[in-house]
This record gives C-alpha cells, sequence and structure tokens, in this order.
C-alpha cells in the first residue's frame, strides 16, 4: 500500500505540533516551509486535520495550528480518517473462502478481523 502525500504530511505535521514547546500554536506557513510544500495545498490538509478534530486552528494574529487532545491520543487511524475519509482502511479479498469449507466460522474471522483493526 502506498502512503498518499497528504497522510505523510498530516503525521509530519502533528509530530511537529506535539514537539512545539508550550504548544505554542504554529502558522502554516512555518509548517509548509519545514516541510518543504505549497502552503496553499498543506492548508487544505490542514483543514481536513482541523475538522476532524484532531487539530484547532486560530486565525488571530499570534495563532496558528494546536494539537486537540495529546499526540499519544491520536492513532494513525485517526489521521487516516482525516485525510482520506471514513472509508474501509482496507477491503478483504476473501481469499480463507476459497480454501476452508466452513464459510461462517471464516466470515466471523474476518469480522472479529475488521473490528481489531477498526477499534480505536
Amino acid at each position: 500500500m502506498k502512503i498518499r502525500n497528504s497522510m505523510e504530511q498530516s503525521v509530519c505535521v502533528l509530530l511537529m505540533l506535539a514537539m512545539e514547546r508550550d504548544h505554542r500554536p504554529v502558522k502554516s506557513h512555518v509548517l509548509s516551509t519545514i516541510l518543504g510544500v505549497s502552503d496553499a495545498y498543506l492548508r487544505k490538509v490542514m483543514r481536513r486535520l482541523v475538522n476532524s478534530g484532531l487539530v484547532r486552528s486560530d486565525a488571530s494574529k499570534d495563532g496558528g495550528y494546536t494539537l486537540s487532545r495529546p499526540i499519544d491520543q491520536i492513532s494513525m487511524l485517526d489521521v487516516f480518517n482525516a485525510v482520506e475519509g471514513p472509508q474501509p482502511f482496507f477491503e478483504l479479498s476473501h481469499l480463507a473462502r476459497r480454501i476452508f469449507v466452513k464459510g461462517r466460522m471464516v466470515l466471523r474471522s474476518e469480522n472479529e478481523v475488521l473490528q481489531v483493526i477498526s477499534r480505536r
């Protein structure tokens, strides 16, 4: 699976915000300069993080972006859902059903795997 640029940038931004001394707000142009990406593009990525509740935005003179909660309470699935939207992280191709005769057990096991992966 290839990770999109916006996913990688989101993870890096979240880590930079987490490391900011006294959790001070960081302007988008500072983040985009450090990452070496377009500020306009990064603001679109940041909007997704704000809309998902992972990041707060303050448009005042001294404002910028800050984390909405501690970094250890943000999962990669949270970031994925913010960037990609609430869609399945992956889809099973149901190969096990071709191998094993007891289909119900396989289906139950597949559902358990999906629940564990989707758990926060």
